[in-house]
Parts: C-alpha cells; structure tokens; sequence
C-alpha cells in the first residue's frame, strides 16, 4: 500500500469536513514555510465560522517537516476530512 503523499517541499493546504447530519463543521489548515532559521509547520484547527486554534512544531531539516505534514495530511482525510479545491488548479 502506498502512502499517500500531499506535500514534497513548502506549501499550504486547507481541509473541510463538512457533514449537516452529524453537526459537524469542521476546517483544518496545514502550511509548511520557511522560517529564519528553521522550518515551521504551522497547523490551524476549528470550527468553520470561529476564532482558530492553531500549533507551530519546527524543524531543522525540510525532509523532516514535509514527512510531519503528510502524516497530519493522512490522519485528517482517514477521519473524513476534504482537500478545498483551489480555482484554476487541477
């Protein structure tokens, strides 16, 4: 079974699961960036509509943060969670 991978260098990614039935309206944010002296993994969290949690975790080495944000990446869509589409793209 491959894994699979969403990132491979810096980027953003934004994820919705959105199901009326079950109350649930939710959005989670993953971004890794560049930082002055270290690679940041910025993640934000909530309900669509309210203020957002969010966590930094950072990391000496790029391979190590993009590994980080797949992972996060394949734990959110295993609980039902949906990359938004971005117009223009794909």
């Amino acid at each position: 079974m491959e894994l699979q991978k969403r990132f491979s260098t810096y980027g953003i990614c934004e994820m919705t699961q959105i199901d009326p039935a079950r109350n649930r309206y939710r959005y989670y944010y993953i971004a890794i960036q560049p930082g002055l002296f270290e690679v940041a993994v910025q993640r934000r969290w909530g309900r669509v509509g309210r203020q957002p949690r969010g966590k930094n975790t950072f990391f000496q080495e790029l391979q190590d943060a993009v590994h980080f944000a797949n992972r996060l990446f394949r734990s959110k869509t295993r609980r039902g969670y949906h990359e938004l589409s971005i117009p223009g793209k794909g």
